[in-house]
């Protein structure tokens, strides 16, 4: 599989001592690039929010990274869509790259993105990627009986 077939992104967060402090972000993505095997990644994170550090610095960092060519695109996961409206408005304000994805989750039983994440986004033109789509694998024992019943009734009708 060449590299134009597929996408790779990785997220910087501040989770096991780590931060969202510029020198932490850096050091994130660079080890990330690292294990990778790669000097650019297609899409780079923030995890989640680091409230204990300001925004502002976490995005001038971003912005320095993009430069630098550790990264092509930029995206959110798990901020609040008042979040999502300030980093925009602050990275558009300082001519930073501007977050144009955003990974949050949605599945049939969590749907509150829909109310006003979704609006936010489409608002601020960003994509939306979803993660736990199957509400980890609740669904996927209906799923495969459904299958089941399904492939059982072709075959009975055959005979």
């Amino acid at each position: 599989m060449s590299s134009s077939q597929l996408s790779i992104a990785t997220k910087a967060n501040p989770w096991n001592g780590k931060t969202l402090k510029p020198e932490s972000v850096r050091s994130q993505l660079e080890s990330s690039l690292q294990r990778l095997q790669t000097d650019c990644v297609d899409l780079f994170y923030l995890h989640i929010p680091d409230r204990q550090n300001p925004i502002q610095d976490t995005l001038k960092a971003c912005n320095e990274l993009h430069k630098e060519g550790k990264f092509k695109e930029f995206g959110l996961s798990n901020y609040a869509s008042w979040e999502v409206a300030e980093i925009v408005s602050l990275c558009r304000l300082n001519n930073w790259i501007v977050p144009r994805v955003y990974q949050g989750m949605y599945n049939a039983t969590t749907r509150q993105v829909e109310t006003e994440l979704l609006p936010c986004l489409r608002y601020y033109g960003m994509r939306f990627y979803a993660y736990n789509p199957l509400a980890g694998a609740i669904y996927i024992p209906s799923i495969v009986h459904f299958i089941c019943v399904s492939v059982k009734r072709i075959l009975t009708i055959g005979d």
